[in-house]
């Protein structure tokens, strides 16, 4: 089947086939079933690639890497940096570095990725380190006996209820438009997009590292483990706290859009 990149097919079409899709999950049983129907008939007509249309978006424009930096001020990183670091290049498409001359200029943390990916990962760096360390403060004012030593129990608990809570959402969502691929194509067409995407999801992690390699050249790749001596209760409070955050309002108010 000719994909969309393939075919060009005019953004009208495609467009008309997804609001059909859209339809076909109506609660008007009649509605739902013509829309379904008529959405099929329109991609076998043209040939469309469901795939490539309702798994992950249209076609749309390759988007150059750039980097982007951003000087703290600070001579050190913040002790949020590394969750807040681990949750953006997992799920926001990015790749992190810092540089280590703080001391002449302070922190420059250097975002890496296609330029709608830094502008979100930007503004969800400064929200998390905020949020981040404002949950602390409110965990550490109403347990008075714990002390500054918690603070990485309950910050590592923050970054794993937040990781949690993003790679679930993302499952979801994913899991939804290979459900409405196989609606209107049928199975073979769903394991096809779910193939597809994953390479889709291996090309651009490789972009990603080539375009680290040519902006930072000598850079290493260092570990992103963390150990600590874990504070049980304080590492629960975390991992409650950090299922709480809501990226996807913050970006919303700040007329962004997640990328997944």
């Amino acid at each position: 089947m000719i994909t969309t990149s393939d075919n060009q097919v005019s953004s009208a079409v495609v467009e008309k086939v997804k609001k059909l899709m859209r339809l076909a999950s109506s609660d008007n049983q009649a509605e739902a079933e013509l829309a379904l129907q008529r959405a099929r008939n329109l991609a076998l007509e043209n040939m469309l690639d469901l795939a490539c249309i309702d798994a992950w978006g249209d076609n749309q424009i390759e988007e150059q890497y750039i980097t982007d930096e951003l000087t703290t001020g600070e001579n050190r990183k913040k002790v949020t940096h590394k969750f807040t670091s681990w949750i953006l290049q997992s799920h926001f498409n990015v790749k992190i570095l810092t540089d280590s001359c703080a001391r002449f200029y302070g922190v420059k943390v250097h975002f890496i990725g296609k330029k709608s990916d830094v502008e979100t990962a930007r503004f969800v760096y400064g929200f998390l380190n905020e949020t981040m360390m404002r949950l602390w403060h409110n965990y550490r004012q109403n347990h008075p006996d714990i002390t500054t030593s918690a603070r990485g129990s309950f910050l590592l608990g923050l970054h794993s209820g937040l990781d949690n809570k993003l790679y679930q959402s993302r499952k979801q969502k994913e899991n939804e438009k290979f459900e409405s691929v196989s609606k209107v194509l049928g199975t073979e067409a769903k394991v096809t997009a779910e193939n597809k995407y994953a390479l889709i999801c291996q090309d651009n992690k490789k972009k990603l590292e080539d375009a680290v390699s040519k902006f930072f050249p000598r850079v290493g790749r260092g570990s992103s483990s963390y150990t600590s001596n874990t504070n049980g209760g304080a590492y629960s409070a975390g991992v409650s706290a950090g299922k709480s955050i809501t990226i996807s309002k913050a970006i919303g108010n700040n007329q962004k859009a997640l990328t997944f």
